[in-house]
C-alpha cells in the first residue's frame, strides 16, 4: 500500500484550510473536488475545511496491481489562509518504510508546496524523491522494526486500573502489538506507591522484586504504554469499514 497524509494545527494556532493532493501519472488529480481515483483505487479519506484540534487528511492506494507505472506527484495546497503560519508534517508510507517530512514555513493563499514524488517503477517498486527533506529511521526493538506500523492484538488500561479501579498510581494505556517479545526480565511488582505503613520496608520489597523476576513467556502480551499524566502523541491507523489514519493526542 502507498500513503500520503498531511496534518497541521497541532497547537491550535493554524486554521488554514490545507489540501492533501496527488497527481497521477495518467494526469488524474486526487484532492478534495475528486477524493478517488477510479482505476488506481487511490482516495483522499477526508477533506478538512475548518480544523477542529490536529488536523489529518490520507491519500490511500490499497494495491500498486491496479496504479499505473510513473511519478505521484504529493503536494500540500493552501486552499484558504486564515493566518496560521506553522506550516504542516507530511509523511509517505509504502513497503514497510515511512518517510517524514516537515514544513515550518508559512504557506501562502493559494500556494501549492510539493513534498515528494513517489516513482511506480515497471518492476513494481516505489522510489522516492523528495523535494523536501525527510527523515526515516528504523532499528528492530523487541522482535518488531521502529518507525512502522504493527498490528495491536490488545488495548487497555494498565492493570492498576483493572476491576473499576480508580486513584491507584497512575493510569496508563497499553496497546500490546502482535510478534512484540520483550528481551528483559522485568521485577515482579513495583514499588512506586508503597502505602505509608510499608515504607519502613521499602527496601525488602526491592530486593524481593529484584529476585522475583517475570519468567519469558511465548503468549506474552508486551507492546507500547503512554501514561495519562504525561503530554504525549502517536500515529494509529484504523481499519473497519473504512480505512484511516489518525493522530491521538494524551
Amino acid at each position: 500500500m502507498l500513503r500520503f497524509s498531511i496534518q497541521w494545527n497541532e497547537n491550535g494556532d493554524n486554521l488554514n484550510d490545507f489540501d492533501a493532493h496527488c497527481l497521477e501519472p495518467n494526469g488524474n488529480r486526487i484532492w478534495f473536488r475528486q477524493k478517488t481515483g477510479h482505476s488506481s483505487k487511490g482516495m483522499l479519506d477526508v477533506d478538512i475545511i475548518h480544523p477542529q484540534g490536529v488536523a489529518v487528511e490520507n491519500i490511500t492506494w490499497p494495491d500498486r496491481v491496479l496504479m499505473h507505472p510513473g511519478i505521484y506527484a504529493f503536494m500540500v495546497h493552501n486552499y484558504t489562509h486564515r493566518g496560521g503560519r506553522s506550516g504542516f508534517r507530511a509523511e509517505i508510507e509504502f513497503d514497510g518504510q515511512l518517510f517524514e517530512f516537515s514544513y515550518d514555513q508559512d504557506v501562502r493563499q493559494g500556494e501549492a508546496i510539493l513534498v515528494a514524488d513517489v516513482e511506480l517503477l515497471r518492476s513494481g517498486e516505489f522510489k522516492l524523491h523528495e523535494k523536501l527533506p525527510s527523515a526515516t529511521s528504523s532499528r528492530e526493538l523487541w522482535g518488531l522494526r521502529s518507525n512502522q506500523f504493527h498490528p495491536a492484538s490488545v488495548a487497555m488500561y494498565s492493570p492498576n486500573y483493572w476491576d473499576a479501579q480508580t486513584g491507584i498510581g497512575h493510569r496508563h494505556y497499553f496497546f500490546m502489538l502482535n510478534g512484540c517479545r520483550s528481551d528483559e526480565s522485568p521485577n515482579g511488582f513495583f514499588n512506586e506507591f508503597l502505602r505509608e505503613e510499608f515504607m519502613v520496608h521499602k527496601r525488602v520489597f526491592e530486593a524481593l522484586g529484584a529476585k522475583m523476576r517475570v519468567a519469558a513467556d511465548a503468549e506474552q502480551l508486551s507492546g507500547l504504554g503512554f501514561s495519562a499524566t504525561k503530554h504525549d502523541s502517536f500515529v494509529v491507523r484504523v481499519e473497519g469499514a473504512f480505512k484511516r489514519t489518525l493522530k491521538v493526542v494524551i
